[in-house]
């Protein structure tokens, strides 16, 4: 197994403390999204560095020798590199055009390179930093890291190399978009997401080839104009293989302040895993929700004291997406999810219950909209939203307990319109087919049972009847039914005298007969026994009661 290449009290935190002049740098610096280092070389001395202080070179900072595997430089090819608006009368293999970008470590250009006539990017070590041995090893090994990784979120590196002046490049695929910092507030939250998901991607290939990044954050990330999402910057990157001479040997700790997971803060290599990228996951998620980074304070070396301590920034937002991010940011490392595929998981379901409460959004505007008016269909319309939310997201106790409301509505509205099947299966599906309501609606559906077939069978005996009969509603006089003997006798057509009223009949023999009849029809009482005479259809008399 191989040492340790960190001595024992390797801080970041600590080591800031415990030099006046770092001290008084850090607490001076604002607390940016710029990456802060802790690096040793190989007899265990170390030193801060952070893109602010660059005229702060290598300074002993902690002593205690530890083995550091060094990277050998004899490997890396020599290969002709002319500088954006220079001229050179030797054959140049790259042509660097103009400047794309630049971190803490390197500046990325445009380059030509001529062999395979090609538009490539090229980063470039930094020239304050070319005869730095640390800045050396440790462009070497992010160069190394890359170059290892095949993965199609993670740019691809074509070639390492060192130009006229000795200086460290390595060229890699060209980019055409932006740093997803840049555009982070313009995307929605939907675009934010899916680069997230995307970027899981990367780090769940990287930590299969037992990698973990330490540095994940918006400045970090490459979006192409195609829809490209590549992880950049792997620099900070650490190996959990003891037997990996490539990366276990790095003698650096560190992170971005503004992101940093408590272990890396406090500079515990120990402690360091891959639920230390989950942190960072976890921080861009806090970013997409909220528009800020977890952890603030009022210079560098507050931002890390509240990195070390776990201090999340305060937000009002109390979606299941921020209880996300909240418990991939748990200060101990073993309460984070267990790996990114469970904080992937956890992104799909979020979005299914997202979608789940936009659904019943939709059916409360709906059934608000169609109020006291609303019809079957309305209801049918609504129930199937609410379904379809439950679908989504099968423990959205809000859509059952609507879903309930809704059929109870439904039924009610049913019962008035005289469907009281539908009503009572309606109350079973609510769970309330023992309910007084549903008592009451099942007697009055027992009663019109009871009450069709007393008229089914009054209806039977009276059409077969051998006396002429004419069957009238009191409430109006509207002829409901005339029998056999009575379109025989009158010859009258029973089919066309329903639905017609007494007054419509032209039977009378006069309008007083006819008159005296209706003004009896309106009480029941009266109408007992009433006797009173129509016209045949033979035109004579006939006495009816």
């Amino acid at each position: 197994m191989k040492p340790d290449p960190h001595p024992p009290s390797a801080n970041l935190l600590a080591t800031l403390q415990a030099d006046p002049e770092l001290l008084q740098r850090a607490t001076a610096s604002q607390a940016t999204s710029l990456t802060v280092t802790l690096e040793f070389d190989s007899t265990g001395r170390g030193r801060i560095d952070h893109p602010d202080w660059r005229d702060r070179q290598s300074l002993p900072l902690v002593a205690g020798a530890s083995p550091v595997v060094q990277l050998d430089e004899g490997f890396v090819p020599y290969r002709p590199m002319v500088g954006p608006g220079k001229r050179s009368e030797l054959e140049t293999e790259y042509r660097l055009v103009g400047m794309l970008g630049s971190g803490g470590t390197g500046v990325v250009y445009q380059a030509h390179q001529r062999a395979i006539n090609r538009e490539v990017a090229v980063k470039v070590l930094r020239d304050e930093l070319a005869k730095d041995p640390l800045a050396r090893q440790r462009f070497l090994l992010e160069a190394r890291t890359i170059g290892s990784l095949d993965h199609p979120n993670v740019i691809a590196l074509h070639e390492l190399g060192t130009g006229p002046q000795g200086e460290l490049f390595y060229s890699m695929k060209r980019i055409d978009g932006t740093s997803w910092d840049r555009s982070m507030d313009q995307m929605s939250f939907e675009e934010n997401l899916d680069t997230l998901v995307r970027l899981c991607d990367a780090i769940r290939y990287a930590h299969s080839r037992e990698l973990i990044h330490r540095d994940i954050k918006p400045e970090n990330v490459m979006l192409g104009r195609f829809g490209e999402v590549l992880l950049a910057d792997w620099g900070l990157a650490m190996s959990l293989d003891v037997d990996d001479s490539l990366t276990t040997g790095r003698a650096a700790i560190g992170g971005t302040p503004a992101y940093m997971a408590p272990e890396l803060a406090a500079g515990d290599t120990a402690a360091q895993s891959i639920l230390t990228d989950i942190y960072l996951l976890g921080a861009l998620l806090f970013r997409i929700l909220t528009g800020h980074p977890p952890h603030h304070g009022e210079n560098l070396l507050d931002c890390i004291r509240r990195a070390a301590a776990n201090e999340i920034r305060e937000t009002s937002i109390r979606s299941g997406w921020i209880q996300v991010a909240l418990r991939a940011m748990a200060t101990r490392p073993h309460d984070r999810f267990a790996d990114v595929a469970a904080f992937a998981d956890a992104l799909a379901r979020e979005k299914e219950h997202e979608r789940s409460i936009d659904l019943l959004r939709r059916a409360d505007r709906l059934i608000r909209k169609v109020g006291t008016d609303a019809k079957h269909q309305d209801y049918g319309i609504v129930e199937a939203l609410i379904r379809e939310a439950l679908d989504a997201w099968p423990g959205n106790r809000e859509a059952a307990e609507t879903l309930a409301q809704l059929q109870m509505s439904h039924a009610r509205a049913a019962a008035a319109n005289g469907d009281f099947d539908l009503a009572l299966n309606l109350l079973a599906q609510a769970g309330q087919a023992d309910s007084e309501l549903s008592a009451r609606i099942r007697g009055q559906r027992d009663s019109r049972r009871e009450q069709a077939v007393r008229e089914s069978r009054f209806s039977q005996l009276f059409t077969q009847s051998p006396d002429a009969g004419l069957m009238i509603r009191c409430a109006d006089g509207e002829i409901v039914e005339a029998n056999n003997r009575f379109e025989t006798l009158t010859g009258h057509d029973a089919g066309a005298l329903v639905g017609k009223t007494i007054l419509e009949l032209d039977l009378w023999p006069n309008v007083d007969v006819r008159n005296r009849f209706v003004e009896v029809l309106a009480t029941v009482e009266g109408a007992v026994d009433f006797e009173t005479r129509i016209i045949g259809r033979d035109g004579k008399l006939l006495d009816m009661s």
